[in-house]
């Protein structure tokens, strides 16, 4: 338990039912302190010698010397001399060629130059140097994007386990998507990536949600985009043809930044730590079973518990406001293509350019 320093209103409570005949342990229990703590200011109240007729704003003004004993900080007062020293070290000095220090290598430096051993651990130069307000820098601050009603989703990808599939051992990934205003979620477990399972993702949460959002934030996975770009990101033929179908403009965020889908990716250690919960739960469940019970704990559990940055749980929200605001969808689902590129034979090469023919060929999937 941590250090608490004892108000004088207390030592006050403590001298009265002392007076009274109380035991310090049952003194303890009443306070909510520790027995010892009773203890040893009983100890200290017996030294003023107190009389018992004494006022009680006299006794309180004896009792106040008591109550301003702070707990005395060794480690601190070995690096105070230092103070100075370790600023410098963690700013850094440019004109020196000095470049600023992390904390713990500026632990270390300070306990090799000044010989200090063992009179200061790392967790006390640590609340040494967040006491002082010592480190470099500020934190950096956050700017938190909120969007309209229905304007966007998140999407990503997530590693789960290896699970039995059709009798195999076979890696899963979790498809997860996030509306970005009600952060109402979507779960999908799943065993591949490629474009035809990433479109029939993308077509289930839209079922899920029951309508389209404006637009659909992605990082650059190659079942969506093929190559990244900030203008003109060139978009997977399916992919490209699922957006025009349910008319959604598709956002990737832009390389190496997940901070541009935070929403999406803020929910992706959560789903891992579902997708164990599940497994552990339902060891003999099927995937399509583990998807169903992921999306009833996405709208019954996760749903409708208070957002902790909106406030409101997001199945309130989404109901109330965002699911009016979503496009409808189209009478006929999406029915995903996989395109891939024909190879010509050598021989075929050869022939004449009216004979010889490449190009895409389509080859259709359909739902389920």
């Amino acid at each position: 338990m941590g250090y608490r320093l004892v108000t004088t209103d207390q030592l006050g409570l403590i001298w009265v039912q002392r007076l009274l005949g109380q035991s310090n342990r049952v003194i303890a229990q009443r306070l909510g302190l520790d027995r010892g703590t009773v203890n040893a200011y009983a100890e200290k109240m017996e030294a003023l010698a107190i009389p018992a007729d004494a006022p009680l704003g006299e006794v309180l003004a004896r009792l106040a010397g008591l109550s301003g004993t702070a707990k005395e900080k060794p480690a601190r007062a070995v690096l105070e001399p230092w103070e100075e020293e370790i600023k410098g070290l963690l700013a850094g000095d440019r004109e020196k060629g000095a470049a600023p220090m992390k904390v713990k290598t500026a632990w270390i430096v300070v306990l090799e130059r000044h010989d200090l051993g063992a009179t200061s651990s790392y967790e006390s130069f640590k609340r040494f140097v967040r006491d002082r307000g010592l480190c470099r820098g500020l934190p950096k601050p956050t700017v938190r994007i909120e969007v309209e009603p229905g304007a966007e989703v998140q999407v990503d990808y997530a590693k789960m386990e290896s699970w039995a599939v059709g009798g195999k051992a076979r890696t899963v990934y979790a498809f997860i998507g996030t509306l970005s205003f009600s952060r109402l979620p979507f779960v999908l477990f799943g065993t591949s990536q490629d474009q035809v399972s990433f479109a029939k993702a993308i077509v289930a949460m839209l079922a899920y949600y029951g309508g389209s959002p404006a637009l659909l934030n992605l990082d650059n996975l190659k079942a969506g985009v093929i190559a990244a770009d900030i203008y003109d990101p060139a978009l997977n033929r399916t992919f490209a043809e699922l957006c025009d179908h349910y008319g959604i403009i598709p956002d990737p965020a832009r390389p190496a930044s997940p901070k541009d889908k935070g929403k999406v990716e803020r929910i992706v250690q959560v789903v891992r730590e579902l997708w164990k919960r599940l497994t552990a739960l339902h060891p003999a469940a099927t995937l399509d079973e583990l998807n169903e019970l992921a999306l009833a704990w996405a709208r019954e559990e996760y749903g409708r518990r208070a957002h902790g940055t909106t406030g409101v749980a997001p199945i309130v929200a989404f109901e109330e406001t965002e699911r009016p605001r979503l496009r409808p969808l189209p009478t006929e689902p999406f029915v995903p293509a996989a395109w891939t590129v024909a190879k010509v034979h050598s021989e075929l090469r050869s022939l004449p350019t009216s004979s010889s023919r490449s190009g895409s060929v389509c080859t259709a999937s359909l739902p389920g």
